[in-house]
């Protein structure tokens, strides 16, 4: 209900007057005879009647025995068997020239029946409508409402989850609150008098100083009237009366406008509002009288910014969706809360999104100071919309001329939202779809001149007065923090709609609408910002790494001066405080600053620059003096703000002169007024240390970078031309960039034409040679994964110069001896390794992706692990362990795991994957034995060792690696699973494990799952680990397990990732950034170079969406002659083997069977990448940095 108080001249009905309470108001009791206007609430008790089939009026009169009680306002759920019901109730009749039954909104289509006789229809939704009554009013009444849900705005009959529905169906803007129907807000009795105010629409203009009435006025007799229309604001002045004459059933728009000099302005701060009065006289008696509510401001735009009563101002924006949001009824008490959440973190406007919402979230604002954009039901549904029929379009130009109408008085909306992501969402495949959104603005600023209006994610229409993007630049798909945040700084392409190159000219404000909603349902792309401990809590570490990346997007918008801006979606989470608040509570502050520069680690005595950023979204000027200290120096600077400005203040500092590492703390304080904003960090600073490196090296370095540093060091090497050099040195050193790129990938033991012992490869653009894959792919925040250099947090991040840490990181092998020591996190979790430790039985080798050589001046965590890394390349050494297996041994086959089958105890490690005499195991263990105990029974297990097992029931504990020897190089995330027949990440479940384990050892995860026991001189190692339910995790956990128990295992000699390879006749697809997706048919390619002839191993990591109860089938081909096919269903490692021919040839996958019937059906198939080993050869293991 609108805060229009109407008014009764003679009459003391004000009890009428006014909107009572929801759930308390009851029905009037006695008729009430009026000759003026009048509202009578109708909101309270009512009865309801939920029905199959049609709404049958006659049919619903005979259930007397079924209808339940309930309270008006009140929505039902749609469900696939809920789609119709019937409301109830009686009222006392109300005698009036004109008597209407007002409903606030109904959702989506109703038939109302007074007294037996249908009075009228109404379909749409979220808007309010008025059925008259007048000529069907009785002293007693009864009242049928007959609703149905959103199938009934269909062309056709739909299933109420038409969001996969049938294409050009819907005719009517459904909004998002498609999922609710009934008379889900108020309803009451209005009645008018024969001449009435139909309208009443205050513009208020700032800078005139003008005041202008719209006021429309009907004549609904059947004989001329003549009226006089006097006009005040309460408390203020009067206008200058207006007589007019209406013939019969005439209706006559008059304008009147008075200069206003000294009004009190409405804005945030001081939410001051009046009230208009409009009378109609007619021969001396007072006939009409209507309160309208307003707010003296103006908003407009200028020179590409926003301005408030003369105010520069800018927008930092929140929302609210109905998708989902379990309504109360009590809206008022909704609004009020929503309101409060919004201003709790410095927001200062409010989006109503996806559909007009209750009038009283307008109210509400205009009360508290809240900015409010206003929003149409137009929203995303483009496909299922009938966008190319004329009946939609008008009945969305119906729509939006109701929603301008209703709520053009309130001083709170500042800006028009036309629509939501129709072109996003690829309404344009409907050539008339852009022009007919344009000419819905062009209606908006017909009916309310005084409001710019935007298309929410829709960019820059014709008419647009605001640029509007949604998710330009958006993390989890853009990692490299904080520099992806500034975006803006020069032309980028968005990463959604439009589609184009984007690089704003400040022609017109920029809001970016929607921005980080990231809507992931697995803790993988959070492991950008927190590693490992992302796979610990999904929603808190969603929620902290959204908090993290909305700071750093914040204080880019603000530093760059974007006019509004809108996280996705402060709301969600909970109450407050959460991560998500909590990040605003910091950047949304109207006067902000921070430092740009998020290095934190400097050489002794290195001149520091810092770039203090400062904000002023006050609406007052500001004087400001910005104070900055070290223990050594310090400093000030003074300046002024505008409203809505912002400016840099450069600041250098000298790093204090150290002969060990220490640190020092660096202190701003921005002063305004009586306040002070405070900045402190603490900063790490490094002596400048020589490297030094004993042992006989070989330094292998075309390009001459790392020859650089070694000199400067005065380190001994030998300089060769080629990998191929004697056992003599304790370290081959590959330079930096020293491997050329472009080589195609190689299997057949290249490695053995290298050095054999160890090796340390520092930063390259290829390691093909190597059988290792790099991939495009940089960080910033990195994570020490095996402990080895006693770093802390801060030393893997935020490197000088850009931030980056390393690139061209290596995609984390799926098998192999090896140990990841250093890696960071992307979309697809902690996929890539910039220090890998791979070993082989003569040494290891070290690739070192860490940007050592190219930083080694300017970050001292590079200049320091340069250092480190050649220390641990040099003398890590790795024993291998001799390997025997009892049982079945397929799974370990697959891994290339070098073992034989035992027939005795004659082995450093034993796996037990079946029966064996527990006597003699634990016999063996004692005397200082390995033995892994899996796939047994628990039965059997207890019969050896004193444990007891639990069944896993319970999906959804994470599983945490415990720190130990054996789990060294073991990230959570390996064990957090796809289930089983889905491509869904889930925690602990019995798919990953089929028992808890407890007793006398040490728990190597908690819960345990994989338990250590101490026995004698040796160890029993006992998992309940489903190995065949998930290959690709289950590959990476025995991988790292034997590798730390020492057991050699064959890596592959070439790895092709999928979304590289080379693209033919796929019709549909996709590119990832860590796969291919095969949405249709389709063939991909790759050269690669078999050094010898014989049996090799293709290894393919895939997923598939199933269809029709079958997988995706892959077909394996060589030079396009088909080799074998394999159904993928899972997301698993995949096997095929086949004899090449030595020498180059094209391998190929193809997916062949694809299956789509909507809405439920579609089959597809994603492939992360193919690991390619030749049978017959022992390989090597790889370190890696």
């Amino acid at each position: 209900m609108s805060k229009k108080v109407l008014l009764l001249a003679g009459l003391l009905v004000v009890a009428c007057c006014i909107t009572q309470p929801h759930k308390e108001s009851q029905f009037q009791k006695e008729p009430v005879t009026v000759s003026q206007r009048s509202i009578i609430s109708l909101d309270g008790e009512w009865e309801l009647l939920t029905v199959k089939g049609d709404l049958d009026f006659k049919q619903t009169k005979k259930k007397a025995a079924s209808w339940e009680k309930i309270q008006i306002p009140h929505y039902l759920w749609v469900d696939k068997d809920l789609h119709k019901a019937w409301y109830k109730c009686t009222f006392s009749g109300v005698k009036a020239p004109k008597t209407v039954l007002a409903f606030d909104s109904v959702n989506f289509k109703c038939i109302i029946y007074v007294n037996d006789q249908f009075v009228g229809e109404h379909t749409g939704g979220y808007l309010p409508f008025e059925v008259d009554i007048t000529d069907y009013i009785q002293e007693t009444n009864e009242l049928f409402v007959g609703v149905e849900d959103v199938t009934a705005v269909l062309k056709e009959e739909a299933m109420p989850d038409f969001l996969d529905g049938p294409q050009d169906s819907i005719l009517y803007p459904v909004g998002s609150g498609y999922h609710i129907f009934g008379i889900w807000q108020s309803v009451s009795i209005k009645t008018y008098p024969s001449v009435y105010v139909e309208d009443v629409f205050v513009k208020t203009f700032y800078r005139t100083k003008m005041i202008e009435l719209e006021i429309t006025i009907t004549n609904q007799d059947k004989t001329q009237r003549m009226v006089k229309i006097t006009n005040q604001v309460l408390n203020e002045f009067e206008f200058s009366e207006k007589e007019i004459t209406l013939k019969a059933s005439e209706t006559k728009v008059v304008i009147l406008t008075r200069e206003w000099n000294t009004p009190v302005l409405w804005s945030p701060e001081n939410p001051h509002l009046y009230y208009a009065r409009t009378s109609l006289v007619e021969n001396g008696t007072v006939v009409d009288t209507v309160d309208t509510r307003f707010g003296f401001r103006e908003f407009w735009i200028e020179n590409g910014k926003f301005f408030l009563n003369g105010i520069s101002m800018n927008v930092r924006g929140s929302s609210k969706h109905l998708l989902g949001d379990p309504w109360t009824g009590d809206h008022k008490n909704d609004a009020e809360e929503t309101v409060t959440r919004v201003k709790a973190v410095h927001s200062n406007a409010l989006r109503l999104h996806a559909n007009p919402y209750p009038e009283v979230f307008l109210d509400t604002a205009d009360e508290q100071g809240v900015l409010i954009i206003d929003e149409s039901a137009l929203w995303c549904l483009s496909s299922q919309y009938d966008l190319g029929s004329d009946e939609f379009w008008k009945n969305a130009q119906e729509h939006i001329k109701t929603l301008t109408k209703r709520d053009r008085n309130h001083p709170s909306l500042v800006i028009w939202s036309v629509e939501n992501e129709i072109l996003l969402c690829g309404g344009d495949h409907e050539n008339r779809c852009t022009s007919e959104l344009i000419h819905l603005g062009d209606i908006i600023k017909q009916l309310d001149p005084t409001r710019p209006i935007m298309y929410e994610g829709d960019f820059d229409l014709p008419n647009a007065d605001v640029i509007n993007v949604h998710y330009p630049h958006e993390y989890p798909e853009w990692n490299v923090f904080p520099n992806e945040a500034y975006f803006l700084d020069k032309s980028a392409t968005t990463d959604i709609y439009p589609h184009k190159q984007f690089l704003w000219d400040r022609k017109k404000p920029l809001y970016i609408g929607e921005f980080l909603w990231i809507p992931v349902f697995t803790p993988h792309p959070h492991a950008i910002f927190f590693g490992d401990k992302a796979f610990t809590d999904h929603e808190l570490y969603r929620s902290k790494a959204k908090g993290e990346a909305w700071k750093m997007y914040i204080e880019a918008f603000r530093s760059q001066g974007v006019n509004g801006y809108c996280p996705w979606n402060v709301l969600e989470g909970g109450d407050y405080p959460t991560p998500l608040s909590e990040a605003l509570d910091e950047v949304f502050q109207p006067f902000f600053g921070f430092i740009k520069e998020y290095s934190t680690h400097f050489f002794s005595g290195q001149g520091i620059e810092r770039t203090i950023v400062v904000c002023n979204d006050t609406y007052e000027r500001k004087e400001v003096t910005v104070t900055w200290s070290t223990q050594q120096e310090s400093g000030e600077s003074t300046l002024v703000l505008e409203p809505a400005e912002y400016t840099e203040v450069k600041i250098r500092v000298t790093a204090p002169y150290v002969e060990e590492i220490g640190s020092f703390e660096f202190s701003v304080s921005i002063v305004y007024d009586s306040e002070v904003y405070e900045i402190k960090e603490v900063y790490k600073v490094f002596p400048r240390e020589k490297v030094t490196l004993q042992g006989k090296i070989a330094l292998y370095d075309p390009v001459g970078e790392t020859k650089k540093i070694l000199d400067e060091n005065k380190i001994t090497y030998e300089l060769v031309d080629t990998l191929s050099v004697s056992s003599e040195y304790d370290l081959l050193i590959i330079g930096y960039h020293a491997l050329q790129k472009g080589d195609i990938p190689t299997v057949g033991d290249p490695l053995n034409l290298y050095f054999q012992g160890n090796i340390l490869c520092f930063e390259q653009e290829t390691l093909s040679p190597f059988g290792l894959s790099l991939t495009d792919h940089k960080a910033s925040i990195t994570f020490e994964r095996t402990p080895v250099f006693n770093l802390d947090e801060t030393d893997l991040r935020y490197w000088q110069d850009n931030n980056l840490v390393s690139k061209n990181d290596i995609a984390k092998p799926g098998s192999g001896t090896y140990l990841p020591l250093i890696d960071s996190g992307g979309s697809g979790g902690l996929e890539y390794v910039s220090l890998l430790d791979y070993y082989h039985e003569k040494g290891n080798i070290v690739f070192c992706q860490l940007l050592v050589t190219e930083k080694y001046n300017k970050e001292p965590m590079a200049h320091y692990l340069f250092q480190k890394v050649m220390e641990y390349a040099l003398n890590t050494k790795w024993s291998p362990k001799t390997l025997g297996v009892i049982g079945p041994s397929e799974f370990l086959d697959s891994l290339n795991v070098e073992y034989e089958k035992a027939h005795d105890f004659a082995y450093d490690v034993i796996v037990v994957m079946e029966n064996v005499d527990p006597e003699e195991l634990q016999t063996f263990v004692y005397k200082g034995g390995v033995a892994w105990l899996h796939g047994l029974k628990p039965s059997r297990i207890s019969e050896i060792i004193d444990v007891r097992f639990e069944p896993v029931t319970y999906m959804g504990l994470p599983v945490v690696v415990l720190e130990d020897g054996l789990t060294r190089g073991l990230s959570n995330q390996e064990f957090y699973w796809t289930e089983e027949g889905t491509r869904w990440w889930v925690p602990l479940s019995p798919d990953i494990a089929q028992y808890y384990i407890s007793g006398t050892g040490t728990p190597l995860t908690d819960p345990c799952i994989l338990l250590k026991v101490n026995y004698g001189k040796g160890v029993f190692i006992i998992d309940t680990i489903q190995w065949e339910h998930n290959s690709m995790q289950s590959a990476r956990i025995v991988s790292v397990l034997l590798t730390n128990l020492g057991i050699h295992i064959n890596p592959p000699g070439a790895i092709l990732q999928a979304e590289t390879m080379d693209i033919e006749d796929v019709y549909l697809g996709e590119r990832g950034r860590h796969f291919y997706a095969f949405y249709t048919e389709g063939y991909l390619g790759a050269s690669v170079n078999f050094v010898h002839s014989g049996v090799y191993t293709f290894r393919l990591y895939a997923w598939a969406d199933m269809a029709n109860n079958e997988g995706a089938v892959l077909e394996l081909f060589i030079d396009k002659e088909s080799v074998g096919k394999i159904e993928v269903t899972t997301a698993g490692v995949y096997t095929l083997e086949c004899s090449v021919q030595k020498g180059v040839h094209e391998v190929g996958i193809a997916f062949i069977n694809d299956y789509w019937d909507p809405p439920e059906e579609d089959r597809n198939l994603y492939v992360d990448k193919i690991e390619i080993s030749y049978k017959q050869r022992r390989g090597i293991s790889f370190l890696i940095c």
